[in-house]
């Protein structure tokens, strides 16, 4: 059955969207069903794909979540795109009566999920290749530091997009980017977003402040494990960019072990950035993942322009010393105060060594002093 779903809003711009009940989904979650659907024009008749989600659950905390969600209409083209939370009123053959049901419309987009490309799937639900996935995959398995580079630089620009109009993610993982059929690398799924912004009454907006944790464990930061919703902050989304940062350049998590173990390291153990065998990033990690919110990039733009210059520099790998590598996955329980020693169990011998940037600036100018002083003693 062919379904009307026109608001207010899509009523003054003379368009409305539909879509087939009886259809296969796209989609399904806690929230509800998505649907592929169309936007038409009044006027012309003229239509582009949408898909359409019902909201299945019409509580009080889900219509907040589906507003909260619709509410980042942001045009970028590493953003999938809302059109909006649409309240429309249907006929109900059971009651006989007409009853409000609710959707949230948004972008169709036709690609690949960066979490299952990085299993080796490069197309579409329905078969379609995606050359944007292929070339990432092929330069994945070559050259695995170029490649990450490449990905992750475009998923920085949307959320510093999503960040520069006042929105924190809250659930950055590979699952939530997505390479399209188009070209393009797009952040997806604000369900559990935060918008930052600073009403009428001088208060932020907390629509989605329920439930203790946000997002996947893997990559939560410090203050989401805690259940410190009122920390949520861009800096909570520079810690989950840090955390994909590190799998994209080792090809694995930094925290590897049940839910148990992985929710206190990521609490009590630093991220293991010195096993990165590119300086440059490992720099840029470490600092993304800070337990302390304060000494992190305060927002994914900081994060963006520290990825741009070391781009730019286009410097080859430093050479680092292979150390014991923390390995979490034979961990199963662990207790925190034991965490908190994992990091003393490795000797000088087993660290590995990092050049610091500043050592190599001096190179130089040592050179050149020790060049006079023996010159000194020669006269």
């Amino acid at each position: 059955m062919l379904v009307k779903v026109q608001g207010a809003e899509q009523l003054a711009q003379q368009i409305y969207f539909e879509y087939d009940t009886e259809s296969t989904p796209l989609g399904q979650g806690g929230m509800g069903t998505v649907y592929l659907g169309r936007c038409v024009s009044e006027v012309t008749g003229a239509y582009t794909p949408v898909a359409v989600k019902f909201i299945a659950n019409n509580t009080e905390d889900m219509m907040k979540r589906a507003m909260q969600e619709a509410s980042v209409q942001i045009a970028h083209p590493n953003l999938m795109r809302m059109w909006g939370f649409v309240p429309n009123m249907e006929w109900d053959a059971y009651t006989q009566t007409q009853i409000a049901r609710y959707y949230v419309v948004m972008e169709y987009l036709e690609g690949v999920n960066l979490d299952s490309v990085l299993e080796g799937k490069v197309t579409t639900k329905t078969g379609e290749n995606v050359p944007l996935a292929q070339g990432f995959l092929n330069k994945y398995k070559s050259d695995r530091i170029g490649a990450t580079i490449d990905i992750m630089r475009d998923v920085l620009v949307g959320v510093a997009e999503l960040h520069a109009n006042e929105y924190v993610h809250r659930d950055i993982d590979p699952s939530n980017a997505m390479l399209t059929t188009m070209g393009t690398v797009k952040v997806i799924d604000f369900g559990i977003s935060k918008c930052l912004k600073v009403g009428a009454d001088g208060m932020m907006h907390k629509l989605t402040s329920y439930g203790t944790i946000m997002g996947k464990m893997d990559y939560a930061a410090p203050e989401v494990v805690m259940g410190y919703t009122d920390k949520h902050t861009y800096s909570t989304d520079v810690y989950s960019l840090g955390i994909m940062l590190y799998q994209l350049a080792m090809g694995e998590l930094p925290f590897i072990g049940d839910s148990q173990f992985v929710r206190d390291a990521q609490v009590n153990t630093p991220v293991p950035a010195e096993n990165i065998p590119h300086w440059g990033l490992a720099q840029i990690v470490e600092k993304a993942t800070q337990k302390d919110q304060a000494n992190r990039y305060q927002n994914a733009q900081e994060m963006l322009d520290d990825f741009d210059r070391l781009k730019n520099q286009c410097e080859s790998p430093v050479p680092v010393k292979k150390g014991k590598k923390r390995n979490a996955q034979t961990i199963k329980t662990t207790t925190s105060k034991q965490y908190s020693q994992l990091s003393s169990n490795y000797s000088e011998e087993e660290a590995p060594f990092v050049v610091p940037a500043w050592l190599w600036a001096t190179v130089p100018t040592v050179g050149v002093v020790l060049g006079v002083i023996l010159g000194i003693f020669i006269l």
